[in-house]
Protein backbone atom coordinates (compact mmCIF):
# COMPACT_ATOMS: atom_id res chain seq x y z
CA UNK A 1 0.00 0.00 0.00
CA UNK A 2 0.98 3.86 0.03
CA UNK A 3 1.75 4.18 3.52
CA UNK A 4 4.39 1.66 3.94
CA UNK A 5 6.60 3.61 0.76
CA UNK A 6 5.62 7.38 2.40
CA UNK A 7 7.22 5.94 5.45
CA UNK A 8 10.44 4.92 3.27
CA UNK A 9 10.66 7.47 1.35
CA UNK A 10 10.66 9.88 4.94
CA UNK A 11 13.30 7.53 6.25
CA UNK A 12 16.06 8.25 3.15
CA UNK A 13 14.87 11.98 3.35
CA UNK A 14 16.04 11.77 7.37
CA UNK A 15 19.29 9.84 6.07
CA UNK A 16 20.20 12.31 3.57
CA UNK A 17 19.09 15.29 5.87
CA UNK A 18 17.88 18.58 4.74
CA UNK A 19 19.13 19.20 0.88
CA UNK A 20 17.19 21.34 -1.94
CA UNK A 21 17.23 17.87 -3.75
CA UNK A 22 14.80 15.96 -1.32
CA UNK A 23 12.31 19.28 -1.10
CA UNK A 24 9.59 17.78 -3.60
CA UNK A 25 9.47 14.38 -1.42
CA UNK A 26 9.37 16.52 1.74
CA UNK A 27 6.29 18.42 0.21
CA UNK A 28 4.61 15.18 -1.19
CA UNK A 29 4.82 13.62 2.58
CA UNK A 30 3.68 16.44 4.03
CA UNK A 31 0.82 16.34 1.72
CA UNK A 32 0.28 13.21 2.20
CA UNK A 33 0.22 13.85 6.34
CA UNK A 34 -2.15 16.54 6.49
CA UNK A 35 -4.95 15.05 4.50
CA UNK A 36 -4.50 12.20 6.60
CA UNK A 37 -4.74 14.20 9.49
CA UNK A 38 -1.39 13.54 11.00
CA UNK A 39 -1.06 17.13 12.20
CA UNK A 40 2.10 16.70 14.42
CA UNK A 41 4.28 15.02 11.65
CA UNK A 42 2.60 17.70 8.46
CA UNK A 43 3.86 20.30 10.74
CA UNK A 44 7.44 18.80 11.49
CA UNK A 45 7.20 18.65 7.53
CA UNK A 46 6.78 21.90 7.32
CA UNK A 47 9.07 23.30 9.17
CA UNK A 48 11.58 21.54 7.31
CA UNK A 49 10.53 22.39 4.51
CA UNK A 50 10.42 26.40 5.24
CA UNK A 51 14.06 25.64 6.76
CA UNK A 52 15.30 23.84 3.88
CA UNK A 53 13.93 26.71 1.75
CA UNK A 54 15.34 30.10 4.05
CA UNK A 55 19.07 28.02 4.10
CA UNK A 56 19.24 27.28 0.34
CA UNK A 57 18.25 30.77 -0.50
CA UNK A 58 15.67 29.52 -2.96
CA UNK A 59 12.41 31.09 -3.32
CA UNK A 60 10.53 28.54 -4.37
CA UNK A 61 11.63 26.47 -1.79
CA UNK A 62 10.75 28.93 0.76
CA UNK A 63 7.30 29.48 -0.51
CA UNK A 64 6.27 25.85 -0.44
CA UNK A 65 7.93 25.48 3.38
CA UNK A 66 5.35 28.47 4.11
CA UNK A 67 2.89 27.20 2.20
CA UNK A 68 2.74 23.78 4.28
CA UNK A 69 3.28 26.05 7.78
CA UNK A 70 0.01 27.70 7.00
CA UNK A 71 -2.06 24.86 5.83
CA UNK A 72 -0.47 22.94 8.94
CA UNK A 73 -0.83 25.81 11.28
CA UNK A 74 -4.55 26.40 10.20
CA UNK A 75 -5.23 22.57 10.29
CA UNK A 76 -4.18 22.84 14.31
CA UNK A 77 -6.01 25.89 14.31
CA UNK A 78 -3.37 28.48 15.33
CA UNK A 79 -5.56 30.91 12.68
CA UNK A 80 -2.75 33.83 13.31
CA UNK A 81 0.39 32.05 12.32
CA UNK A 82 -0.91 30.46 9.28
CA UNK A 83 -2.36 33.97 7.82
CA UNK A 84 1.21 35.60 8.72
CA UNK A 85 2.35 32.28 6.46
CA UNK A 86 -0.26 33.19 4.00
CA UNK A 87 1.04 36.42 3.71
CA UNK A 88 4.11 35.59 3.31
CA UNK A 89 3.48 33.37 0.43
CA UNK A 90 2.09 36.21 -1.57
CA UNK A 91 4.65 38.29 -1.28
Amino acid sequence: MLFPTVTRAHELCNQLGPSRMIAPVMFGLWAFNIISAHHAKAKRLAQQLLQIGESSSDAVLEIGGHHASAGSSVASANLEQGLAHAERVLQ
